[in-house]
Parts: structure tokens; C-alpha cells; sequence
């Protein structure tokens, strides 16, 4: 990949998630945007005018579909239907499921997990060791984010971009990422990510690349542009400036999604 692009998402609803939507961009090693100021239509736009020269991929940081279960509960056989499901203004739609908070989903005040835990998580979540997709408040939550994001797909698939692995990677491919997962990647040990002061630390450990100090700066005073940056600089690690090979999606994976992570 020529280029890499990594978003720390977010589904509050204030202001389309401004303030905590983070976007990195890493061209030749070396990081050439970080950005704190978007909310999630500008972090969409960002990407569809990224220039078509040379490969790019993006990494957003929310879950691409929901349990198997789940879908064929609901009459759905492929993630996009999914998708354009969210995108509605019906009862199924992303912001009438998060209001209603009925189960599976869970979290909200008064809306306790209706289900044993393992039915909340796809297989990836469980091989990452990421967070149940159907929670949509309390900590770590990323329900919403989730929720929200997932008709973007929609537009950015329209618009050229490959939704790895519901389609078959490109030279513009969009893929799912986990960036606790991703720290160990660029010498990171251990982080705690609210604060600040070990954000500081942990930027001293990169073994990658060199950032300047306005980025530092932000990524000191952000965890999510912390997040943004640190992912998009072990995504450059992992590949950047070589062809990629991505991992070949069984049945189930081409329904519930993957997280990238090439070892």
C-alpha cells in the first residue's frame, strides 16, 4: 500500500461525533495529516477525496456487521442489506434502533444485557478480544459507533472503495481495525489511553517513523487522535509499501466481518 488512512470513530450523536473522530494519514512512513477537528461526514469525505494515484487503505474503527445470528433473525442475508437496513428511517434504522434500545441491543439506562455475553460478539470480536457489538452505552461501548457507521459503507462502496472482506480487496480497500490491538505493532508496551501523560510515554516508545511535534502535540492532548495515529503508523508496519496479503474470509467471515491485523 502506497497509503494509509486511520479513523478512530465514534457515534455520538452531539455534533456527528466532532470532537471525537480522529483521522491519521501515513504516505512513505512517515505521517502526512492528523487531523481532530472531523465529524463523521468530513471523515467520509476525506476519504472519497483521497487522490486515486498509487493504494490506499483505510481503517475505521467500528464493527462491519453484526452476529450471523442476528442477521438471519432478521431476514438478512448479506451484510449491505444490513447496511441499508441502518441507513433507513424505519424501525430498524440505526438511530430508531438506538433510541428504542431493545434486545439484543443493551446499555442504554435501564436496558440491561438481555442475553448471555457470548451471544453478543461476532467471531472477530472474540479473536481480538474487542467489545460487544449490541452494547450502546456504559464504558467501552461501541454499539453506536457501530451502528452509525455502518451506512457509510454504503457510500464509499458506491463511490469505489472495496469493503474488505464483503469484497475482494483493491488498490482503494476499506477494513475494519481494532487499534488496541495494533499498539504492540509500533513499540508500544502498554498505554493508558485517558491519560495524557501516558499518552506522552508511549509516543517516547514509537519504533516507527517520526512525528512532527504539531502532531505529537495533538496526539498528546487526544486520545483519539493518540488512537488515529499510532494505528495508522503500525498499519504502515504491517502494510505499507509492499502488496498486502489479506487473509481469505470463510462463510461466516463474509457475514460477520474481520478485523485486519496480518501477523
Amino acid at each position: 500500500m502506497d497509503r494509509i488512512i486511520a479513523i478512530d470513530w465514534s457515534g455520538a450523536k452531539a455534533r456527528g461525533g466532532r470532537g471525537a473522530i480522529a483521522l491519521a494519514e501515513v504516505v512513505g512512513g512517515e505521517v502526512a495529516r492528523l487531523d481532530a477537528s472531523l465529524d463523521r461526514d468530513g471523515a467520509v469525505r476525506a476519504v472519497m477525496s483521497t487522490p486515486a494515484d498509487g493504494s490506499t487503505m483505510v481503517a475505521l474503527d467500528f464493527a462491519f456487521s453484526l452476529p450471523r445470528w442476528y442477521l438471519r433473525a432478521r431476514g438478512l442475508h448479506r451484510p449491505t442489506q444490513l447496511w441499508r437496513s441502518l441507513a433507513s428511517d424505519d424501525d430498524f434504522g440505526a438511530e430508531s434502533l438506538i433510541a428504542n434500545c431493545e434486545p439484543p441491543f443493551w446499555g442504554r439506562p435501564g436496558k440491561p444485557r438481555p442475553h448471555e455475553p457470548e451471544r453478543g460478539f461476532r467471531r472477530a470480536d472474540r479473536l481480538h478480544g474487542a467489545k460487544p457489538v449490541f452494547q450502546l452505552g456504559g464504558a467501552g461501548s461501541v454499539g453506536t459507533g457501530t451502528l452509525r457507521g455502518m451506512p457509510y459503507l454504503l457510500d464509499l462502496r458506491v463511490s469505489g472503495w472495496s469493503i474488505w472482506p464483503f469484497d475482494p480487496p483493491s488498490d482503494r480497500v476499506v477494513v475494519e481495525m481494532y487499534p488496541a490491538r495494533l499498539y504492540r505493532h509500533v513499540g508500544i508496551d502498554r498505554v493508558r489511553k485517558a491519560s495524557a501523560d501516558s499518552r506522552r510515554e508511549a509516543l517516547r516508545q514509537l519504533n516507527t517513523g517520526s512525528l512532527k511535534k504539531a502532531h505529537r502535540d495533538l496526539a498528546i492532548a487526544s486520545e483519539h487522535a493518540f488512537d488515529a495515529v499510532t494505528s495508522a503508523l503500525a498499519l504502515w508496519n504491517l502494510a505499507g509499501d509492499r502488496e498486502v496479503e489479506f487473509p481469505v474470509p470463510d462463510a461466516l467471515e463474509r457475514v460477520e466481518g474481520m478485523i485486519f491485523q496480518p501477523e
